[in-house]
């Protein structure tokens, strides 16, 4: 459907308007901040967590309120600056402007913008605040000072065409201004006495108190304050201009609420939903995909190819409900289809479509189409149930079949499309990962808890570094499916072993073989660890790598008796590596307090060879 963001889909059915009728379901939502809370923790470990997160919002909230402070203060300090800069490039070259240091810079410039947007709304010459700036800034430079003292002389005796604010004009009493930068710096100090500048003291001596005058001060108050105006800059802009390493400290306050509500005890459990806006609207199409360019409204509906001539628009708040319905109708021809072929695809190796993300008229016929129709079709009638599918698919003879490539099937089948024989499957990382520690008898089985790191994480320390943690021993053993994945730093080790973007709808990962797999095997202490831990356990049978302890290693790790020739081949193995001495370091475990590294015994590398051998790692 993606591809009909811009233009209608170039192979199947999907017109433009289908992609927007479905973003209009998507846009007429939104996600809940915070989100709904399911059930409560233990009290005291809640109020822990509570206690803890407050303290960690209100050092960020008081660091935010300082910075801002001090932005806006600079801000309001550069008030002439911004003036002078709102003129013509030819006046900027000449202003004079105090130094500004580099985070006055970006200061500088979104005032710059502030005030050319809101002086180019006002009359030149009939502003009561701004006739006298625009007058003064229309003289030649060369006959500044002559010319000023008239023009500031008109301006304080009612001299211009129209009245000027009272405070205005007694700025410009007394002496004239020797250039334009003198005037932006009176309009500057009148400006602070109105709005005092936040931390600074403000002379209001000469700030009368009649009613003329306060009407003036009213005046330019608004035009400091209220609206869009230029005296002040919103929140929004603020955050703008905070420096880079301001930012960094706000992302660290942001990891440590994440780390927070991820590890500890307290952290209520929260429901992901999304919930419907009070007004749901239809979204237009963008021609070409330009959200500057939009086309026709087109109501929230379902795919046409999918629905038939009697489509009707979702009705039910953003139509999520009635999407969801038409979805998992039995009418809809492929949602079933899909989901089978996925299933399919995990236990066999290939789907019996063999493009999983594409069921269109470029992907390639099924395989076994009345056996998708077939399946599809169960699938509904047991109530769409993933476990009753799994049973089906694993009780099949074609399931307990051999992948050995017998003569008929390599003349008849090569491709092995009819299912003649079993597919030999590599096991992905996760399922990998889970047999070295079940073999090896560390497999935590606990069902239910919170989302685990599978593999050290970087941490960020002071000024954004990440730092590594301490060696590369996995901070859990429980199963893979509990894995936390960070989307923004995927681990290079998952990255290795085809992981998938997580990123990104993948229906098949891709399937490789790099020298950075082998190399984990190898040299990885957490491998190694698993070897010590299986000889471990084998070692009361018979110590020492007796035969019956290779017997036992190869039932635990390769879930069959060795031959004859694999006992002995093991033996003089044995017997080579207690005659030369072994080499290969190992990381202790970590309660040993004593950080060092010792050699692996014969009998543990013996362990560590067969949890690196192909047959553990593939599924015949």
């Amino acid at each position: 459907v993606t591809c009909a963001r811009c233009h209608d889909h170039k192979y199947d059915s999907i017109p433009t308007q289908d992609y927007y009728s479905l973003y209009g379901v998507f846009a007429s939502t939104h996600e809940p901040d915070p989100l709904p809370i399911v059930g409560l923790p233990d009290p005291a470990a809640f109020s822990d967590y509570q206690s803890q997160k407050e303290k960690i919002q209100a050092e960020r909230t008081e660091l935010i309120r300082k910075k801002e402070a001090e932005l806006l203060q600079r801000y309001r300090r550069l008030t002439a600056d911004f003036l002078l800069a709102s003129r013509q490039a030819a006046t900027q070259a000449t202003a004079e402007k105090p130094e500004t240091s580099f985070a006055d810079t970006s200061v500088l410039r979104a005032g710059e913008r502030r005030w050319r947007k809101a002086l180019e709304k006002l009359s030149a010459e009939s502003d009561p605040i701004f006739a006298p700036w625009f007058a003064f800034a229309a003289l030649p430079e060369g006959e500044f000072a002559e010319r000023a003292k008239e023009l500031a002389a008109k301006v304080t005796g009612n001299g211009l065409p129209q009245p000027i604010n009272p405070l205005v004009a007694q700025a410009f009493a007394g002496e004239p201004p020797a250039s334009l930068a003198a005037v932006a710096k009176r309009y500057a100090r009148l400006f602070e006495q109105i709005v005092p500048i936040p931390g600074e003291a403000t002379d209001v001596t000469s700030q009368p108190g009649d009613s003329s005058t306060m009407a003036a001060r009213e005046a330019l108050r608004k035009f400091l304050l209220e609206n869009d105006a230029p005296g002040t800059l919103p929140e929004n802009a603020l955050r703008k201009l905070f420096p880079p390493m301001l930012n960094m400290q706000l992302q660290q306050f942001g990891s440590q609420l994440d780390q927070l509500d991820l590890q500890h005890p307290g952290s209520p459990r929260r429901a992901m939903v999304l919930y419907d806006n009070p007004q749901p609207q239809n979204a237009r199409v963008f021609i070409r995909g330009n959200p500057n360019n939009p086309g026709p409204e087109v109501p929230r509906q379902f795919l046409e190819v999918l629905s038939g001539p009697n489509r009707r628009p979702f009705s039910q708040g953003s139509g999520r409900l009635e999407l969801a319905r038409a979805i998992a109708s039995p009418n809809n021809p492929l949602t079933a289809r899909v989901i089978v072929n996925r299933v399919w695809l995990h236990h066999f190796g290939r789907g019996l479509v063999p493009s999983p993300d594409d069921f269109g008229v470029r992907a390639d016929p099924p395989s076994h189409p009345q056996l998708l129709d077939w399946l599809a079709s169960r699938f509904m009638d047991e109530g769409w149930s993933i476990k009753k599918l799994h049973r089906w698919l694993l009780l099949t003879r074609v399931y307990q079949q051999s992948s050995d490539l017998g003569q008929p099937a390599a003349t008849t089948d090569p491709d092995n499309r009819l299912y003649s024989r079993m597919n030999r499957r590599r096991l992905d990382f996760e399922s990998l990962r889970d047999t070295l520690l079940y073999v090896a008898g560390n497999l935590d089985s606990t069902v239910g808890g919170r989302a685990v790191a599978l593999v050290p994480q970087p941490r960020v320390a002071a000024g954004g570094n990440f730092i590594a943690e301490a060696g590369d021993v996995p901070p859990t053993t429980r199963r893979a499916v509990y894995g936390f994945i960070d989307r923004q730093n995927l681990p290079g080790l998952l990255r290795s072993f085809d992981f998938a973007d997580p990123d990104t709808i993948t229906g098949q990962r891709f399937a490789t073989t790099v020298p950075q797999q082998a190399l984990f095997f190898f040299n990885s202490p957490f491998v190694m660890r698993q070897a010590c831990q299986l000889v471990a356990q084998t070692a009361a049978i018979q110590p020492d790598g007796g035969e019956q302890q290779v017997r036992e290693l190869y039932q635990r790790v390769l879930q069959r008796n060795p031959s004859n020739d694999e006992v002995d081949l093991a033996r003089r193995f044995l017997a080579t590596e207690q005659a030369a001495g072994s080499t290969t370091d190992i990381r202790p475990p970590e309660s040993n307090p004593a950080n060092d590294l010792r050699p692996l015994t014969p009998c543990e590398r013996l362990a560590h060879v067969l949890l690196m051998s192909d047959e553990l790692m593939f599924v015949d």
